[in-house]
């Protein structure tokens, strides 16, 4: 058995874990993308190849003051302590290096170092140790102590990832003048938009204009990009951060593809809960997400597969770019992200009781 380690070292934490990008420049700028498109057979090249999750510690227990949920990421400080989201999303939750419950912090409101109404979606370190909580349309940071040090505001898109410098890159519709039309938006460590890139007016990747929810991205290990996907197509964009070309990479005869797009029903006047009963009815299709790009560059993705009823299958398959080749193709038994910055990634685990405990793993591939 061989260890993963750096071969697979994740960069992100989802999300997952999702070192900083440079930015170019404090003023909006946009850059309407170009594409080169790889075609890649969909071939397994090792089909007796697995992926292990050896366990190095669990993070919560039902006697655990508060209580944890997998609603955000999990990040780790170079003191090796490990932040999570509390079950309402509304505290961070420290556990130290053997993953013993430590202390909670913050509280919903919108005062300094407060968590809006709704909870949190993600969570960074950078390398001084301050943690940066998203937390709606803000930014919350609080310093190697986890005391408040600061907090700006922006313009959130609908899906977004916190650079370990504390800066926010997302995805979705923006209503500036700048990002109209662009997929992506860059903000920096004040809130303010940087830039937006992506399609504008050309069909960088199929569909990838479709309704945002159907795109999902992540941060590339260096985080001087982003690969971008779709949900119901094996299709992978990157995003060269600064350039105005992208590199698709089309999976040709995959597995899992379902056909023809997403049919997204449509918001009716603001009726959300009829769109919700729309989305519940449409019929069961595969789902793919991006999980992140490891240390040799080949890009994990999670396939959700129907299967019994409203149950869902996972497969792990992760393609690498540079052999145009899906390396490995395997079934999971939960949800998995990375933690950024290490070699590790965090699985999420539910007893009888429904108390939720995440398990920190080092990945390890073995053939079999």
């Amino acid at each position: 058995m061989a260890r993963l380690g750096d071969r697979f070292r994740p960069a992100l934490g989802s999300v997952t874990a999702l070192a900083l990008l440079l930015f170019l420049a404090a003023t909006p700028t946009n850059v309407e993308a170009q594409a080169d498109t790889v075609r890649i057979p969909y071939r397994i090249a090792c089909p007796s190849c697995r992926i292990d999750f050896v366990k190095v510690l669990t993070l919560g227990k039902p006697t655990d003051p508060v209580l944890i949920s997998t609603r955000s990421n999990v990040v780790r400080n170079s003191r090796s302590q490990y932040f999570a989201s509390s079950y309402t999303a509304e505290q961070v939750v420290v556990f130290d290096s053997t993953g013993k419950y430590l202390t909670a912090f913050g509280r919903p409101g919108r005062g300094p170092g407060e968590f809006e109404p709704g909870g949190f979606t993600a969570l960074q370190i950078d390398s001084r140790d301050s943690l940066f909580v998203l937390s709606q349309g803000s930014v919350i940071v609080f310093g190697p102590d986890l005391r408040f040090a600061r907090s700006y505001r922006i313009t959130l898109p609908v899906v977004a990832h916190i650079t370990t410098h504390g800066a926010v890159i997302g995805s979705g519709p923006l209503r500036l003048p700048d990002a109209i039309g662009y997929d992506f938006h860059e903000f920096d460590t004040s809130g303010n938009h940087v830039r937006s890139f992506g399609n504008d007016r050309r069909q960088v990747m199929p569909g990838i204009q479709a309704p945002e929810k159907s795109i999902r991205f992540g941060l590339s290990r260096n985080e001087d990009a982003l690969w971008a996907g779709l949900l119901d197509q094996y299709v992978l964009g990157r995003f060269q951060l600064g350039e105005n070309r992208a590199r698709v990479y089309s999976i040709e005869g995959a597995k899992y593809v379902p056909p023809g797009p997403i049919p997204w029903p449509v918001m009716h006047n603001g009726d959300a809960a009829r769109w919700e009963r729309e989305v519940l009815a449409m019929p069961p299709r595969a789902f793919m997400q991006v999980l992140g790009e490891d240390a040799n560059g080949r890009i994990w993705v999670n396939w959700l597969v129907p299967s019994q009823g409203a149950s869902r299958r996972r497969i792990l398959e992760i393609v690498d770019p540079a052999n145009r080749q899906i390396l490995l193709s395997q079934q999971l038994a939960r949800a998995m992200a990375f933690v950024p910055g290490s070699a590790l990634v965090s699985t999420s685990e539910v007893d009888q009781n429904g108390v939720i405990a995440i398990v920190i793993s080092i990945p390890t591939l073995r053939r079999e």
